[in-house]
Formats: structure tokens, sequence, C-alpha cells
């Protein structure tokens, strides 16, 4: 590889940068990676939706070793608690076949730690691939032709791309080097987030035993109850659970990051989940002291692509982050043969997961006293009704034009009010037995 050549770079090696780099090296285009290797530092985006784990097992089958049965989703709201199912059903399946794709097992969640380690060895043994640990500090952008000309390292050296990828997430390098516009769709909010453990040697039936331990929890706290407002997560990844929260930001209001575990902690055993009983290590706890979810009007340009969270960012318990990094690698080589059709696919797959972000910010603003079964119950079918329309986009990126036009009128359909009513269930129950009251009944 000549690296005087002027190649494709990769700004940042996280799992979009990993995955354009690995479609880049299977189509045999040399390329440039620059970023940090993985760290064993708790990330996010380890619940992934039904368009994530398809995604996933087609494309990094030799992985599995991190991948955990995912067969709920359960949400608790106040009084409320919904659980959707899953499981493939004969319908589920045969839908999935018509769109082309074939219907896994199960749904997952993964490990991201050992999943991105083991990607990354991957990625830059390729010969296609020169990574380099560098930071860019500063870009060239002609205005006039909309392109980036050079990027200066940080080591001195000055890179002239082809073309430009954007896997700086919340860093927005690209987007803030060209102030390009940019609309906020949510309040500030601080992030809190961390694993917990299960004790070496703690047997397995402990570790699966629970209906819980298959499912990604959603919890809303309430000020009132839980000593803060936030919409947490719990989600078990085999011998540990990731655990984290977002809670909106109150400007001179300091929080405690590890008060807030406990905090997160309590809530969960307080609906009957308390996963500490299995799970009770906890490592560091970290926190984002400032997340603004957003999205910029536009996600590339005529050689440039703004992937995964540097392009537009929704609720974390979304469950869309894999899915997109996983999106944008596919369409990588793609998007250097034709900037603009490959560009508007990706922009049209990430625009999806703006309803998803609306119903968890409609979750976080109800107060618990305004919930009712039958406002659970349409907000719980929505949350379907985005996951199938997902999958349905996502075929029409993968599998063809038959399997794209069969996708198309799919989300149509489900799009229409109260399509989507199965496969959600929503319990009324005191908060000490919510968590027994979902898996008994399911």
């Amino acid at each position: 590889m000549n690296e005087k050549e002027k190649l494709p770079v990769i700004i940042g090696a996280g799992l979009s940068g990993m995955a354009i780099s690995d479609n880049l090296s299977q189509a045999g285009i040399p390329h440039i990676l620059l970023g940090a290797p993985p760290t064993n530092v708790p990330r996010l985006g380890e619940s992934i939706d039904p368009a994530g784990t398809l995604a996933l097992l087609r494309f990094y089958p030799e992985f599995d070793e991190y991948y955990f049965k995912k067969r709920w989703i359960t949400v608790f709201l106040g009084k409320y608690a919904t659980s959707c199912n899953f499981a493939q059903t004969l319908s589920r399946q045969v839908g999935l076949k018509m769109i082309g794709f074939d219907s896994p097992a199960e749904f997952i969640h993964v490990d991201r730690i050992g999943f991105d380690h083991d990607l990354y060895k991957k990625i830059v043994a390729d010969n296609c691939c020169l990574h380099k640990n560098v930071l860019v500090e500063s870009l060239d952008y002609d205005a006039g032709t909309d392109t980036f000309t050079a990027l200066h390292l940080a080591d001195g050296e000055t890179l002239e791309p082809s073309f430009v990828f954007d896997c700086t997430n919340h860093i927005r390098l690209l987007g803030r080097t060209i102030d390009l516009p940019i609309e906020y769709i949510s309040e500030p909010q601080r992030v809190v987030y961390t694993h917990f453990h299960a004790p070496e040697g703690t047997p397995e039936e402990e570790l699966f035993g629970e209906e819980w331990e298959h499912a990604t929890n959603i919890l809303r706290l309430y000020q009132d109850w839980d000593a803060v407002d936030g919409l947490a997560w719990a989600i078990p990844l085999g011998s540990y659970i990731s655990v984290g929260v977002s809670i909106p930001l109150e400007e001179g209001v300091e929080l405690d990051k590890d008060e807030v575990m406990d905090w997160v902690a309590a809530a969960y055993a307080r609906r009957g989940l308390d996963f500490t009983a299995v799970f009770s290590q906890r490592r560091e706890v970290m926190m984002l002291p400032f997340q603004q979810y957003f999205y910029y009007d536009r996600a590339y340009g005529r050689n440039w692509l703004l992937a995964g969270p540097s392009y537009g960012q929704v609720w974390f318990p979304s469950a869309s982050g894999v899915g997109a990094a996983l999106v944008s690698g596919y369409l990588a080589p793609q998007f250097l043969q034709d900037p603009a059709s490959a560009g508007q696919a990706y922009q049209e797959y990430a625009d999806g997961f703006k309803e998803s972000h609306r119903i968890f910010d409609w979750m976080i603003k109800q107060d618990h006293e305004m919930m009712t079964q039958e406002l659970v119950k349409v907000e719980s079918n929505k949350i379907v009704a985005e996951n199938v329309k997902r999958v349905a986009r996502l075929a029409t990126i993968q599998n063809g034009k038959m399997s794209a036009s069969l996708a198309s009128l799919l989300i149509k359909a489900v799009s229409r009010d109260g399509v989507a009513t199965s496969g959600c269930e929503v319990f009324q129950a005191e908060l000490p037995e919510q968590t027994h009251t979902i898996f008994e009944q399911m």
C-alpha cells in the first residue's frame, strides 16, 4: 500500500469505523483507519434490535461466543410493566424469509468488549487496512466542491484523502468542522453506566435461570420513588450485566456517579428485579457529563459520510447503534462508487430511528400518575412496529429488488396505526411484584 496515494480515510476505530474498514477490505480497497484500539472499559450498544441481530449474524457468525439470547424487551412504567416477546413464531419466520432473511434461532445481546477486541484483530490484520493510532487535529474543506481535501494529524503528517468516513461519534469531527446545520431532539442529559459481574465460578443456571436474564430491561425512574428522574437499562451478558441510566441535565446540580448507580440498582430491586443478587461485583462507574440527542441535516457529501452516531443519535435504549454501524459498513464500498445513492440510502435508514426516539422521549416525559394501561399498550405496540420497519428498511438495502419491493410494502402496512398489536402484554402490579408478574404470565 502506497501511503502517498489518495486513499479512503476512516476517522475513528469504534464499531462503525471497524465495520467500514472490514467491508472495504473485503472489497479489496486499500484504506487508512485512524484511531485507538478497543479497551476493556464498558461501552454502550450491547442491546441490539432485530435488524442489528440479522446483520450481525449474517456478517460475523464467527464471533457467536459473544452473543446472548434476547427473548424479551421489558419496560417498567410507573404502576405498569410491559413485555414484548421476541420469540420466533412461524409467521415471523415466514415474514423474514419473504424479505430475504434466514430467521435466526433467537435475537441477541452482544458482549461489546469481547466482540470489539476480536473484530479489531481481524480488521488490522488485513493487508488492505493501514491502521494508525493517531488523532486528527484539523481538516481542510472545500465548500465549493463539498469535499474534504486534507487531514492534518497530531504526529505532523498530512493526508490527502479520496473519501472521509467520520466515525468519531459524539465528537462529530466533520460536522463541527464545516458547521453543518444540526437539530437537537432532546434536552441535555447525563449518562451513567457500568458492568456488574457475577463472582467467578457462579453456576450457569444462576446466570441464565431467570427470564429477565434473557431480556433488555428498561426502567423509567421517578424522583419521588427512585431519588432521580431517568431512563435506565439492564442488559444481561452471560457472566455480567450492563446497567446504565440517562438523566436530564440540571444546571448547577452535581451528581455522584456511584450514588446514581446505587439508585438505579435499588430502583430495579424495588420492581422485583434485584440483579445484584447474581451480579454482585460492580466495576468502575462511567459518566458522560453531557449528552444531547441530535441529527445533522444531511449524512453525506461529495466525498464524506457521517457514520453511526456521527450523523445522528437517539435514546440509547432504542438499541439502534449496532445496526446503524453495520449498515454504514455494508454501504461503504458502494459509497466510493456512488456517494449520492449510497449516502442517501444510509441517511434514510438512520432517519428511521427518529420515531423510536420519540417513543422513549414520551416515556421519560410522562409522570407516573399520567400513565394508563391503554397508553402503555399503545406505546409498546409502537416499539414493535418500529422494529419491524427497521428490519424492512435493512432488507431494502441488502436483499435485492424483490425483497426490497416486499419490504417497502411491509413498511407501509406497519406504518398504519393499530397494525402492530401482537407480541406485547401490559400488566398492572404493585412495584415489588412487577418482574414476577411479567414473566409468570409469559
